[in-house]
């Protein structure tokens, strides 16, 4: 017979500690869950001493092998979902093997009965919610797992659960935003690009055509555009397959990361599409900074999980040298400063936080700045660019018009 000490949860808030006898370890396992416990960590002992006498007439079981997950993803609205509605039961109360049963019923989409279950065989079996999580590297980010780490080191898995619900909806709307302020001016950008493409390869030919057979001589800007158009009706669609062909190859090569440092230093130093960028990098990475050095994680520890947040690359490339300053002794301040990517505004007030030791404060403050920022900048930008998109397909349109015209009115003229 062996010992084994164990650490356990009573309640979201208990925590309890003891040493059992068990033959194995998943028989210690199977005791403690049926004291009604949570185990959390459980390891061999050679002292005896605090020995629970409990019997159980429950054997080890064996782990039954389970198919590797790592390439599930789930849905950003799945896990919104998920972390809200298991926080909440938490919080009410229920045991987390209970919840998980629970989830488990009430949840329909394959990919998260999937994780739940998986999670669930882990707790089943002594490990932390954090560590099955880990497993799941495309569902749950290096982020979620250290959130989920520090909330159950301090016993309130429930409101970091609850709390990155919340920071992950806002991401959602933040990003909904994004979107919404760019859909409407692509959308009228492709339809008036798509009708001129039309006319130009397709109802200009018709119209040469006719032109031909009055036998006159055309005005110029009618032989210009009969000319642009037998370009387009000659090589109109092998152009659509070869811009098709060219997004799909840059797509393929970004996955390179020194085309990616290039692509994105190139896209940081457009005008004004260079600086909206760079507050939507700054403000995402303070927001996520700032729900994690909340919940207790080290400035090292959470600039570990705010690197793979990041978008832009970079960005992460200068996380990752602050990362290696800071674990030299260094100052986080000093490492964004080499980088000049931040406003000197921003790096004025993260370093009088370090001095002060009121990090969190200081980039929550940067990030609600440059959320408002990116928003602001965003819906100008749509005011502005719906109608000059307008006026510029209207003025391609009225001239192909207007061309189409001259010969009927040099004709009306001759005629009279």
């Amino acid at each position: 017979m062996k010992y084994y000490k164990y650490k356990a949860k009573k309640s979201p808030r208990e925590t309890v500690e003891g040493v059992l006898s068990a033959a194995t370890r998943e028989s210690a396992v199977s005791q403690i869950n049926d004291l009604g416990l949570l185990p959390i960590d459980i390891h061999e002992v050679k002292t005896a001493a605090g020995v629970h006498t409990v019997k159980t007439e429950h054997s080890a079981q064996e782990g039954q092998k389970v198919s590797s997950l790592n390439s599930v993803r789930l849905k950003p609205r799945d896990l919104v979902m998920f972390y809200r509605q298991w926080g909440r039961m938490l919080r009410a109360g229920i045991p987390i093997l209970k919840t998980l049963d629970i989830l488990l019923e009430q949840t329909e989409a394959a990919r998260v009965k999937a994780v739940i279950t998986r999670i669930r065989d882990d707790v089943k079996q002594g490990h932390s919610v954090s560590a099955s999580a880990r497993k799941f590297p495309k569902a749950f980010l290096d982020f979620d797992v250290a959130l989920i780490q520090a909330g159950e080191s301090v016993g309130k898995l429930h409101e970091t659960l609850l709390e990155l619900a919340r920071y992950r909806e806002n991401q959602l709307t933040f990003n909904s935003k994004l979107r919404s302020a760019i859909a409407y001016p692509a959308f009228v950008f492709l339809v008036g690009t798509g009708t001129v493409y039309y006319m130009l390869a397709n109802v200009i030919p018709q119209f040469s055509l006719f032109f031909q057979d009055l036998g006159q001589e055309l005005p110029l800007a009618t032989r210009m555009l009969i000319a642009v158009s037998g370009q387009f009706h000659l090589y109109g669609l092998p152009g659509l397959i070869a811009a098709a062909a060219a997004c799909i190859l840059i797509r393929a090569s970004l996955k390179i990361q020194k085309n990616r440092l290039t692509w994105h230093r190139f896209i940081l130093g457009l005008p004004w599409i260079g600086r909206v960028a760079a507050k939507a990098e700054i403000a995402r990475m303070t927001r996520t900074l700032e729900l994690l050095l909340g919940n207790g994680l080290s400035l090292m520890r959470a600039l570990q999980a705010v690197i793979p947040v990041c978008k832009n690359e970079l960005f992460r490339q200068n996380l990752k040298d602050c990362l290696k300053r800071v674990e030299e002794g260094g100052i986080f301040s000093e490492g964004l400063t080499q980088s000049r990517l931040y406003p000197s505004m921003v790096i004025y007030l993260i370093r009088t936080a370090e001095e002060s030791g009121n990090l969190r404060e200081a980039v929550s403050e940067i990030a609600e700045w440059y959320e408002s920022e990116v928003q602001d900048s965003l819906q100008m930008a749509t005011k502005m660019i719906e109608p000059i998109f307008i006026l510029l397909i209207g003025l391609v349109l009225g001239a192909i018009v207007v061309a189409l015209l001259l010969p009927v009115f040099s004709m009306s003229a001759a005629i009279n």
